[in-house]
């Protein structure tokens, strides 16, 4: 019955999108095309939408391609055609004059066409175009200047990320870190959507950091191919913690949990805990103590024993305006947050790449860079 809803609002909103297009391509042109070319984009909008259903349902790579660029665009679409539609209703409602009412079919028509291409082009240089995001903070706990870079989001197998990773990895270790922290998301949910899975396992086993490479799982990294995913892990020198925690070197504490909802309804291997008992079940914070959380609904379950939350899975809402949403959603959506001096720092990164288009018109593709030293003298 969902399903069948769903599938009903997406017909009903590719009809309205189709309408609206086929009037401003008709503005374009002469009397004697203007018929013609409505149904051309009527019949295009249709098109482009059953192969983004096929996108979405089959493996076809050519239709997975085509279906995640469209998704961006349609989107984009639909936001400034409903945008326009609301404008034009209050200026029909309140302007009287036809001069301002011509004036303003003009700008109707011209700006659904043009803008939407212009969002989208930006939204598609924007997904692939890596920004450092640094924060300095500081612990009450003896601890020598710490270096951490954070990714979230890599989201591999789906369109674009794979031609992206081998850039993503030169920007991490061109930051020299100590350690690596991946929160979540490394897999797109399907580890045999990734075309060359032994070429990206080299470029992520040479990452370089002191310490090494560790993850948590996101809700993606879950599925039919979770098996194929952590081995994938292991080749890749990639340490992935499943509600369990490493002491590293003597100096700190990392901790990772599992997915709070992961995709699939649970972990084959085990589950997540409540995050009070399992920080409770844990006898190591005299030393920093850093979490790897992708999913930051829970981020305000942490205490005082913790040093540092990381996240992800926001992705600051990807499209605008899907920040306002993920704002609402979530206590942190995005960005650098402490509740208060006993609460521990929390980080939320909007990751470095998308979800189901390559597409970013809120947010960026970013690596997080965090130094951390202590507020004590070493003794």
């Amino acid at each position: 019955m969902g399903f069948l809803f769903i599938a009903v609002i997406y017909i009903l909103l590719n009809a309205y999108l189709a309408l609206r297009l086929g009037l401003a391509l008709s503005f374009v042109f002469s009397q004697r095309f203007r018929r013609r070319v409505k149904w051309i984009a009527y019949g295009i909008v249709t098109i482009l939408s059953l192969v983004m259903m096929l996108g979405l349902i089959t493996k076809i790579s050519i239709f997975s391609v085509i279906s995640a660029v469209w998704m961006g665009i349609f989107v984009n679409l639909l936001l400034v055609i409903l945008l326009f539609d609301l404008v034009r209703l209050i200026l029909k409602c309140f302007f009287k004059n036809e001069h301002i009412r011509k004036i303003g079919s003009v700008v109707y028509r011209v700006g659904i066409l043009i803008l939407p291409l212009l969002f989208s082009l930006y939204g598609f240089i924007n997904a692939a175009t890596v920004t450092v995001t640094t924060y300095d903070l500081t612990v009450d706990k003896p601890l020598q200047p710490l270096k951490i870079v954070m990714i979230s989001d890599l989201h591999l197998g789906a369109v674009g990320a794979e031609s992206n990773l081998d850039d993503w990895v030169e920007a991490i270790n061109q930051e020299e870190p100590d350690v690596v922290l991946i929160a979540g998301d490394l897999i797109d949910s399907d580890f045999d959507k990734i075309k060359y899975p032994l070429s990206a396992e080299k470029l992520l086993a040479s990452i370089k950091a002191r310490y090494g490479v560790y993850a948590c799982l996101g809700n993606h990294d879950s599925g039919e191919t979770y098996g194929k995913m952590l081995a994938f892990f292991e080749r890749a020198e990639i340490t992935v913690l499943r509600d369990s925690y490493q002491v590293i070197d003597d100096r700190f504490v990392l901790i990772g949990r599992y997915d709070i909802s992961p995709i699939g309804s649970t972990y084959l291997d085990g589950k997540r805990q409540d995050t009070k008992a399992f920080l409770d079940s844990l006898h190591v914070y005299d030393l920093p103590t850093f979490v790897m959380d992708h999913n930051p609904k829970d981020v305000m379950a942490y205490d005082s024993r913790v040093d540092l939350v990381l996240s992800g899975h926001t992705h600051k809402g990807q499209v605008f305006p899907g920040n306002l949403v993920t704002d609402l959603l979530y206590p942190v959506d995005y960005g650098l947050h402490q509740q208060n001096e006993d609460s521990p720092y929390v980080v939320v990164s909007s990751g470095i790449f998308g979800w189901g288009m390559p597409m970013k018109t809120s947010g960026h593709s970013e690596i997080v860079v965090i130094n951390i030293e202590s507020s004590l003298t070493e003794q």
